[in-house]
């Protein structure tokens, strides 16, 4: 038996244009997916993978199991399988869709990791020095901050998405869905000093689109961005891990604990469900109930 190639190719190319997924999760179901057919290829040889049956396809979730992954490793597998043959499904590919049938662990839900507003005023008290370098990194975290986007929409902002001088991004999100953000008043007075430190960087060139240049003038990478806010971090001596993530659960953090309203916050973050959103709301309990101990006569 030999897998369709064509099935996963389409597949991840559905992912990619359609759904405008990341080439990090795009990689991460790839290789999902390549495990789920060795499995296949050893215990089926001679089964065609479009007519398994239930039975078949919960052997690889038991075999998860016994391999003693994390509940969250197996939700995500799992998660990647029922993707995989709903499309199939969706295309008459496969006349049943059995991997809608399949249960996920459940798992303890980790609350998200987020900054303290002082870290983030020290973070965002100027830049290290008067550089396209410098500035650019400075800028980089207060528009994360100020605009709760994701590491992948960060990368792939243009200079064309600025809709006007009020500082709104046009942002194509997940599943290829559009949305405003706004950048804070501060961040908005930053942006035309941005842009004259990143005309003389350009010094003459072609100018190019994306918003965020790195040294040689390409847009930054993923794994860049994330670099640079772990050196900043180092820089400014605070001794933390940091990860891009972080800023984004900070905007959203802080928002609900000044009492913003949950659906414009779900809005901004461009979630689908309100229930994701719902995460940031026990942080924001837990950070009052740090507040009630530290504070209170009896805490």
């Amino acid at each position: 038996m030999s897998f369709h190639y064509n099935d996963l190719n389409s597949f991840l190319s559905h992912l990619a244009i359609e759904l405008n997924y990341s080439s990090k999760t795009i990689g991460s179901y790839r290789i999902d997916l390549n495990q789920w057919e060795q499995f296949i290829l050893n215990e089926f040889p001679n089964k065609n993978p479009r007519v398994l049956e239930l039975n078949e396809l919960k052997s690889w979730s038991y075999d998860l199991f016994q391999k003693k992954l994390k509940p969250s490793s197996i939700q995500r597998k799992i998660s990647c399988l029922r993707s995989f043959y709903k499309y199939l499904f969706k295309r008459a590919y496969i006349k049943n869709n059995w991997a809608s049938y399949l249960i996920s662990p459940k798992s303890d839900k980790k609350l998200p990791k987020f900054f303290f507003e002082s870290d983030l005023e020290l973070m965002l008290d100027s830049p290290l020095s008067e550089s396209y370098i410098d500035y650019r990194n400075f800028l980089l975290i207060d528009i994360l901050y100020s605009t709760g986007l994701r590491v992948s929409e960060l990368v792939s902002l243009k200079v064309s998405h600025l809709k006007n001088k009020k500082g709104q991004f046009l942002i194509r999100g997940k599943g290829n869905k559009e949305r405003l953000v706004f950048v804070s008043n501060l961040a908005k007075k930053n942006l035309n000093k941005y842009f004259l430190f990143r005309r003389l960087h350009l010094d003459g060139k072609k100018e190019v689109d994306s918003f965020f240049l790195s040294k040689i003038g390409k847009a930054l990478s993923i794994r860049g961005v994330q670099y640079i806010l772990q050196k900043y971090i180092d820089q400014l001596g605070m001794m933390k891990n940091i990860s891009p993530h972080m800023l984004r659960h900070s905007f959203a953090t802080h928002l609900l604990n000044a009492g913003a309203d949950i659906r414009a916050v779900q809005e901004l973050l461009g979630h689908s469900s309100l229930a994701t959103t719902q995460v940031y709301t026990h942080v924001s309990k837990l950070k009052l109930r740090e507040q009630l101990i530290a504070h209170h006569p009896r805490g």
